[in-house]
């Protein structure tokens, strides 16, 4: 395994009655486009073959994919900074708390819709139910990143979904193994797209809920599932 890689997790863990073998790996930390296809051979290796779905953060993603946006190419407004004032970050990520990032989701899906999103939210919070924003903006909203660590200056946009599906099949197709991109953080959890044969959305899911790949600065972002024979 080439320098700068490593495998720093290798488990098997039995959740909702399934069983699944875990792999994490450590790799160089990306910082623009990247042959995500070379990065998951270094990083996993002869694991491979193992018959496991090959996961990868699509924060990772969409960096390798050339998809970041700089953030001072986003010109805020006064609604985006009076709105961010009254987000409640949820985890670590201050999410739309951050005004260039309610900019970027007003300028994504629309005023209207950021404006029924915040009165959803208003109307909502003082009953404890939080989140409200983010079902009513959509996925632009909640699943956006960047302008944090090491891509303090860059929002990450979600994937569009043919995109993603476009990465995967084409990583897939050259590594010899299913791939999924994999959103998991302080929200939950999805798929954003997985290649022909790969793990469901529920069993990738389910073995990925206690966030094995930790984000943060570990830079821990491509590992494996399988789900073990007898539990199919």
């Amino acid at each position: 395994m080439p320098k700068d890689y490593r495998i720093v997790k290798d488990d098997i863990i039995k959740r909702d009655g399934f069983r699944y073998h875990r792999l994490v790996a450590h790799t160089p930390w990306l910082k623009g486009e990247t042959d995500l296809a070379e990065v998951v051979k270094n990083a996993l290796g002869n694991n491979l073959h193992s018959g496991g779905t090959v996961f990868i953060s699509e924060k990772v993603a969409i960096v390798a994919a050339g998809e970041m946006v700089p953030a001072s190419s986003i010109k805020v407004g006064h609604f985006a900074r009076f709105a961010s004032k009254f987000v409640r970050p949820i985890g670590q990520d201050l999410a739309q708390a951050i005004p260039e990032r309610m900019q970027f989701v007003i300028d994504m899906i629309g005023f209207p819709r950021t404006l029924l999103a915040c009165a959803a939210s208003a109307l909502t919070k003082p009953f404890g139910i939080r989140g409200a924003f983010f079902i009513v903006a959509g996925y632009q909203a909640r699943d956006l990143d960047g302008m944090h660590g090491e891509y303090m200056e860059w929002l990450l946009p979600p994937l569009k979904p043919k995109v993603a599906q476009g990465i995967v099949d084409d990583i897939a197709e050259r590594i010899g193994a299913p791939v999924a991109i994999v959103d998991v953080n302080d929200r939950g959890g999805h798929t954003r797209a997985v290649s022909k044969d790969g793990l469901s959305d529920k069993h990738m899911v389910r073995a990925l809920k206690d966030n094995p790949m930790d984000h943060k600065d570990t830079s821990t972002p491509i590992g494996m599932v399988e789900l073990l024979e007898g539990d199919k």
